[in-house]
């Protein structure tokens, strides 16, 4: 029989998941004191405590709760690079992996898209008026396998 501190710990991190999903994956911040002192970072503009690595700076994942490793200003060559050439290679059943422009100019795996993230820095990924075209949902529900069991690769 489950007990009451269990059902309440899975109550728990299920919250605490939701929460840390809103806007995002946000994988790779973490204090700046836990970073190696000779490991270039990126200080997170919102919280000066939390920094990525430069390895995820500018790789069109947001990872900052503010979304400032993806500022458009900052980012624009590199979000370029990535919509260009950065989805050449990656296939998932034998077919191309598809990409989708965010109105910023940053590019996501289509199967991102109207998903309940915004993986897109402007949030333009989860626009309810794009996201609520019947027809798009089902193509986007057909295509969603793609994100949950990985992209890199042939599956």
């Amino acid at each position: 029989m489950t007990t009451f501190p269990t059902l309440f710990a899975v109550l728990i991190a299920v919250l605490i998941s939701a929460v840390s999903s809103k806007k995002g994956h946000y994988r790779f911040y973490k204090k700046c004191e836990l970073f190696r002192e000779h490991e270039d970072v990126f200080i997170c503009r919102d919280d000066e405590t939390k920094c990525i690595s430069m390895d995820h700076y500018c790789d069109s994942i947001v990872d900052c709760m503010d979304g400032s490793d993806e500022d458009p200003k900052d980012c624009q060559w590199d979000h370029q690079e990535y919509c260009d050439n950065g989805f050449i290679g990656k296939y998932i059943k034998s077919k191309p992996l598809e990409k989708w422009e965010c109105d910023d100019g940053m590019c996501i795996e289509k199967c991102r898209r109207c998903d309940g993230d915004e993986d897109c820095r402007d949030g333009s990924d989860e626009d309810k008026e794009r996201c609520e075209v019947k027809e798009l949902r089902k193509y986007l529900d057909d295509i969603d396998y793609q994100c949950q069991r990985g992209n890199n690769g042939e599956l």
